[in-house]
């Protein structure tokens, strides 16, 4: 409501002031964007700076040229995490910002600073500029002057350094193999160069030097970028083919480069009494068959990637990343249903897995008991065709098929970042986690794009969190709840209803059974909520499609309860008069199915429209 105020405020002025408008370059404004240094298929970070823009209100309207390999992941305003399609938009190459200033009281400063989260693609490295392609800003001074700027001779080019993530890749073709020994060779014998050359990527000793030294050790590499392992191999062997594999998973692994790949030339079998130490270098895992099935617990303890490969889990097992980077790619047969977690029984720094392929009774992005914490942030994606098994329905409540962002009853210190795309499938989603136990210290993010799935809870099942997010921006859902399952919640909600399906319903805050108490009668087994804000944001680009098959439809800002809890404010925000158009008929009850127990309450508190 705010910002639709002050938007009205800027509207009226302008249309009495129109005359007085001046329209000029303002020498003492400008744009600078940074330049970022960052490996291919990694993250970063560069900042858009509005230097001298402090104290000002009034709208802008900006558009940012990316590198085709570039995926904004996020977006921030002077630490403040911003909302994606609601104060940012990302269109192909495009990072588009429409918005307005309301910097009173010079609240920032001169400076306005927008830091913005990326990762990265392959591509062949080189220098690629990211700069303003066009846009304006509409501003009142505190002497109530408005000035329209435009951005053409105010803004400053920055760019994304790309270096190929590789290692040995001299001439940035992704690929480190013998066009690279050739570009080096040439260039040691004082031939010039061939095509691009990265003096600093052909130091591959990292001594400073470019010498013979380096050809020494670019040999060695590439001999070693895949080492073969089997059961039928010898440790004897070389590794460099599949007839001379070696025979131990340790051996291998100590073979391979940084970053290389492990290649099972036909089946590698682990042993009941197998134990994963850590290497201290990441690899990947491809070929034939990894078996695992002898193995419960399996703990990984190498950052690692599963890719074009068949990895047997032993069904029902508890798989544990450990705190280690874990990649299932989405070429990956995986056998046997598993819990899969980031974390593990004991306390890790933090977790970062990526789920793209096979079935799991559940996807866990923290630890597992009282002593499977998590000091830091918690970082899940799951996508590809997870969950796509056989008969798997997602309305079938007797299923075990639940993501989790956070621990079983163990705790995450920093931040859950969950993010749900591609056909994934899923009965449960809990941004927080599992347990009377677990708590979520920092944020939980939740961010469905596509997929099926029954529920989504931003919060906990029955643990503590504080404040959540919720996106749906694509994919189809039967429910979504923005607080907890069978606790209450001190903190605040929002549930950002973008894009995607919604067949049944929507409540801002949490989530309250009804139970029997005899025929055609019933009454509330608690009455849990949340003890803050909850707020419900709605686009027409979402579509609410109620399915008549289910009771207890409708759009609310609050909890699932008979009654408004006093300390509980539910928001509605419509994101313009469409949206409004769109839901206002949708809101509250609708249906009758549940009424014979009581009111239902008001679809919110208070409600906006943001832009009309």
């Amino acid at each position: 409501m705010k910002r639709f105020i002050r938007f009205l405020t800027v509207l009226v002025s302008v249309i009495m002031l129109l005359t007085n408008i001046c329209v000029f370059a303002d020498s003492d404004k400008s744009i600078t964007i940074s330049s970022a240094t960052v490996a291919a298929e990694s993250e970063a970070v560069f900042t858009i700076t509005f230097n001298g823009f402090g104290g000002f209100t009034g709208a802008y309207d900006l558009k940012i040229g990316l590198p085709e390999f570039v995926t904004v992941n996020s977006v921030k305003c002077n630490g403040n995490l911003l909302v994606n399609e609601f104060d940012y938009q990302v269109n192909g190459n495009t990072l588009k910002f429409i918005d307005d200033f309301g910097y009173d009281d010079d609240a920032f400063g001169e400076n306005v600073v927008f830091t913005v989260n990326f990762s990265t693609a392959k591509a062949a490295s080189g220098v690629y500029p990211v700069s303003v392609l066009s846009g304006s800003f509409f501003l009142s001074d505190v002497d109530g002057e408005y000035t329209k700027i435009y951005v053409d001779d105010i803004s400053t080019a920055g760019s994304i350094n790309l270096i190929s993530n590789v290692k040995a890749d001299i001439n940035g073709d992704n690929t480190a193999d013998a066009n690279d020994l050739v570009a080096l060779r040439t260039f040691l014998l004082g031939k010039g160069i061939i095509g691009s050359f990265n003096e600093e990527i052909a130091d591959i000793n990292f001594d400073g030097n470019l010498n013979v030294k380096d050809l020494v050790a670019f040999k060695k590499y590439i001999a070693n970028t895949v080492v073969y392992l089997s059961d039928n191999g010898d440790d004897s062997n070389d590794g460099k083919t599949a007839q001379t594999a070696v025979k131990t998973f340790d051996k291998a692994v100590e073979m391979v480069y940084e970053g290389g790949t492990v290649y099972i030339a036909d089946t590698y079998t682990l042993s009941e009494d197998f134990i994963w130490i850590n290497h201290l270098k990441p690899i990947k895992i491809s070929g034939g068959v990894f078996d695992a099935s002898a193995v419960h617990p399996l703990k990984i303890n190498d950052d690692v990637t599963f890719t074009d490969c068949t990895v047997n889990f032993q069904n029902n097992a508890n798989v544990y990343a450990n705190g280690n980077k874990l990649v299932i790619d989405s070429n990956v047969t995986v056998n046997n249903l598993t819990h899969l977690y980031g974390g593990a029984s004991s306390t890790v720094d933090s977790t970062d897995i990526t789920v793209l392929s096979g079935s799991y009774y559940d996807i866990i992005g923290g630890g597992n008991g009282s002593n499977g914490n998590v000091l830091g942030d918690v970082s899940v994606t799951v996508g590809g065709n997870v969950n796509h098994d056989g008969e798997f329905d997602v309305s079938n409540h007797s299923l075990m098929r639940r993501i989790i962002g956070g621990s079983i009853n163990g705790t995450v210190g920093g931040n859950v970042n969950l993010v749900i795309k591609d056909n994934a499938q899923s009965i449960n989603i809990y941004g927080g986690g599992r347990g009377s136990k677990s708590t979520v210290g920092g944020k939980t993010n939740v961010t469905i794009s596509g997929g099926t799935h029954m529920s989504a809870y931003a919060g906990s099942y029955e643990g503590v969190v504080t404040d959540t997010m919720l996106n749906l921006t694509g994919g189809t859902i039967q429910q979504l709840f923005g607080g907890c399952f069978g606790t209450d919640m001190v903190g605040n909600t929002r549930i950002n209803l973008l894009g995607g399906t919604v067949t049944r319903r929507v409540y801002g805050g949490c989530y309250n059974e009804l139970a029997s108490s005899g025929v055609l009668s019933y009454s509330w087994s608690s009455d849990y909520h949340v003890t803050g804000n909850t707020t419900v944001f709605l686009s027409s680009s979402a579509d609410v499609s109620f399915d008549s098959s289910y009771s207890d439809r409708g759009i609310f800002a609050c909890s699932r309860y008979s009654s408004a809890f006093d300390d509980e404010n539910a928001v509605l925000i419509y994101e313009d008069s469409a949206a409004e158009s769109e839901f206002s008929g949708k809101l509250g009850q609708k249906d009758s199915s549940a009424n014979f127990i009581s009111n239902w309450p008001s679809a919110y508190d208070s409600v906006e429209t943001q832009n009309s």
